[in-house]
């Protein structure tokens, strides 16, 4: 989806499981909504799966990206058969975290 409000409602009233969110905007929305995922302020579940797709190797956006809080990353261009893998492993072998302000 492009639009975020619509998102966050979705994630809000624990409509969605799963968020692939494309990292690649002008505005700061994506990373604000991971964020507020895990911080709670959107939605309740702040351990939902949250794959970020980003294009950008460049270290500041990255890191950026990374401490937004996502599952994962992807980098575009990806293949089908890549992304059923990874959404397989995140379903069957999630990383254990713990939802912190930095």
């Amino acid at each position: 989806m492009g639009d975020f409000d619509m998102v966050k409602k979705c994630v809000a009233n624990d409509e969605a499981d799963l968020c692939l969110c494309n990292m690649q905007t002008q505005s700061n929305a994506p990373w604000n909504m991971m964020r507020g995922v895990r911080e709670q302020e959107v939605g309740q579940n702040p351990f939902m799966v949250l794959v970020s797709l980003v294009g950008s190797t460049q270290r500041d956006e990255l890191a950026h990206t990374i401490d937004a809080g996502p599952d994962d990353l992807m980098m575009r261009p990806f293949s089908r058969d890549v992304f059923v893998r990874r959404m397989n492993e995140l379903a069957s072998r999630r990383k254990k975290f713990v939802v912190t302000s930095e």
